[in-house]
């Protein structure tokens, strides 16, 4: 067996890989765009066209920018003479950039897939890095396998596969995460000058991704420590106290000068900035007697326009660098603080709940891959429990002097695919922001080699009836995915009673994303229906794919009618779920026809 893989090893990693890009492609070829994929590819065209950063500050600009620098090619250009851009509203912007413009010379389809491509290959790409690295993980005459295993749950997650499709940016996110930890390990295991700057690059250009990448520092210091006290005459040599504050200076110096560039070296005034200007000249009408229940970051500049009026007027007429990166900072802790809202098992709420992510990743994570988790878990704490006895049956010292014999004693490895994965989890529930199952994609690369890591090594100590169900869970695990084509957004696992029942628990990014319009037009046109009354959540325009519709009418509008019109309807699920905005709930007491996608329902009266 041995044998045949290492024969054809480059065969097997060529066919994984080739798996996945099809799987991307031919399922998003048949999506229309998700809720932030016209923003963000507008916006990113608007930086390459106009070296203005105004649009979606939220985020950083660089993957914005890769996924739009394919339309440099097609020469087309965005309606900056449109009041959208002079007023920074980005959505109205991303409507009439892509569905209302004469300067775009492709359909708005093809511009979507244009800015898709990339991040479909750099998924690919981390496929590739992702199998490196698990074969550097184990004994080298298991690395080839370990490759293969890795590879296989990468490419056949349906999360990775949702997300690896989008002008977003949780899968660059992903593979940032994933880098910096793979560096950090090299540099702590070897102190040396050039893991040090390959791991500040990458923490560099992980800061132009995300904001949420600043959390890669947190993870360092916790393993810094931990490597500190593990080695610690390699910390007397190398990891004291003042090489500690030069990396961190380093981190600052690349940082900030990867921050800069990506930004195009901005030098601008705030008050040059519509949403900048806006505030300034709106601060008379603040109201500070309520300031009690806004934001840190609120409070404190508000507190500067109080106490030195005459600074922030010099300041907002000063070229400074960096103002759109502070204001998509400051408006990303801003909505953070005031919150989002969400829906979690029927309920809707603005402030989040702690346990979210893990009733999303409980339901949304492949059943197989849960149960491969859960026995690799099981496995990796039997392994400690029992080293554990062992030390207190051998040793004379208390109960803490074996536990850190034994915590000194866990390869660095383990806290290496451990630590950054928890760390993530804990800051990701504390956040209100409960958006999706995407947020925490960070954490699925560690899972991934940690399952690899103990199914290699203990493949030959386990009995033929175990290693037959490790097979099967892998084979269940790969047809999951080829089941769920060419949903994959909206899938949910068996615990969950598939995505059919997903509606129960979740929505949003994790069911409907307004990924289904394209789908939905298909059906009208297989279905000989000409008029239909619609509800969409999404960004995508009906018109643009010939929908001709007029809007459900919710339970205030329907007012005393026994029946609701005749007709067809199609309602999102999001739509029909969240009574926050228009109540449609009366819909509920009516079976569905059909559904597009799992995520629009077709009604019949």
């Amino acid at each position: 067996m041995v044998k045949f893989i290492t024969k054809f090893y480059p065969l097997f990693v060529a066919i994984l890989l080739l798996v996945m890009f099809s799987l991307s492609v031919f399922s998003v070829l048949q999506e229309s765009q998700t809720m932030d994929e016209g923003v963000h590819l507008t916006a990113g065209y608007s930086y390459l066209k106009s070296g203005d950063f105004r649009m979606n500050a939220e985020h950083p600009p660089l993957i914005k920018i890769i996924s739009a620098l394919p339309l440099l090619f097609t020469g087309s250009d965005l309606p900056f003479e449109n009041d959208s851009w002079a007023t920074d509203d980005e959505w109205a912007f991303a409507n009439e950039s892509l569905y209302h413009n004469d300067k775009l010379m492709i359909s708005a389809d093809l511009a979507l897939f244009a800015g898709r491509l990339p991040i479909i290959i750099l998924s690919v790409l981390f496929g590739l890095f992702l199998a490196w690295w698990a074969s550097k993980l184990v004994p080298k005459k298991f690395s080839k396998a370990a490759s293969l295993i890795v590879l296989i749950l990468y490419v056949f997650s349906p999360n990775i596969i949702a997300h690896s499709r989008y002008i977003t940016t949780d899968l660059a996110i992903t593979i940032c995460y994933a880098l910096a930890v793979f560096f950090i390990g090299k540099f702590l295991t070897n102190p040396s000058g050039k893991n040090l700057i390959w791991f500040a690059i990458i923490f560099a250009i992980s800061q132009t991704v995300k904001f949420s990448a600043i959390f890669i520092l947190p993870i360092f210091i916790t393993l810094y420590l931990i490597k500190y006290l593990k080695d610690r005459k390699l910390a007397k040599s190398k990891l004291g106290l003042k090489n500690f504050f030069l990396v961190l200076i380093i981190l600052l110096a690349l940082s900030s000068t990867a921050i800069f560039f990506a930004y195009g070296f901005e030098f601008k005034k705030p008050i040059d900035d519509p949403w900048l200007k806006d505030i300034y000249e709106q601060r008379e009408n603040i109201d500070y007697q309520n300031l009690s229940s806004s934001s840190l970051v609120t409070k404190g500049v508000t507190s500067l326009s109080i106490n030195h009026p005459g600074f922030i007027d010099q300041l907002v007429q000063t070229p400074l660098p960096f103002v759109s990166y502070f204001k998509g900072f400051y408006l990303l802790a801003n909505h953070n603080y005031w919150g989002h809202t969400s829906y979690l098992l029927g309920s809707i709420d603005k402030d989040g709940h702690w346990y979210y992510f893990l009733i999303a990743f409980i339901l949304k994570t492949s059943t197989s891959f849960i149960i491969l988790l859960g026995i690799s878990l099981f496995a990796y704490a039997n392994k400690f429990v029992s080293h554990f006895a062992y030390l207190k049956q051998e040793s004379r010292g208390g109960r803490w002097k074996n536990i850190s014999s034994l915590l000194s004693n866990i390869p660095f490895k383990y806290y290496l695919l451990t630590i950054p994965a928890v760390i993530y989890l804990l800051i990701s529930i504390s956040s209100s922001l409960n958006l999706g199952l995407r947020h925490i994609l960070p954490i699925y690369p560690f899972l991934f080699l940690l399952v690899t890591i103990w199914i290699v090594t203990s493949w030959q100590k386990l009995k033929s009836v175990s290693r037959g169900i490790i097979a099967g869970l892998l084979i269940w695990y790969m047809a999951t995915a080829l089941l769920a084509f060419p949903n994959y957004l909206s899938y949910f696992n068996t615990f969950a009673g598939g995505p059919q029942h997903g509606s129960q628990y979740l929505v949003d990014s994790n069911l409907d994303w307004g990924q289904d319009l394209q789908k939905l037009k298909y059906y009208l046109t297989e279905n000989n229906i000409n008029h239909i009354q619609l509800e969409y959540f999404g960004q995508a325009e009906p018109s643009y794919y010939g929908i001709n519709f007029s809007p459900i009418e919710s339970i205030d509008e329907l007012h005393n009618k026994k029946t609701p019109p005749s007709g067809i309807y199609a309602i999102s699920i999001s739509s029909l779920v969240n009574t926050s905005d228009k109540d449609y709930s009366w819909l509920r007491s009516y079976t569905p026809k059909d559904t597009i996608g799992h995520s629009i329902y077709i009604y019949e009266f």
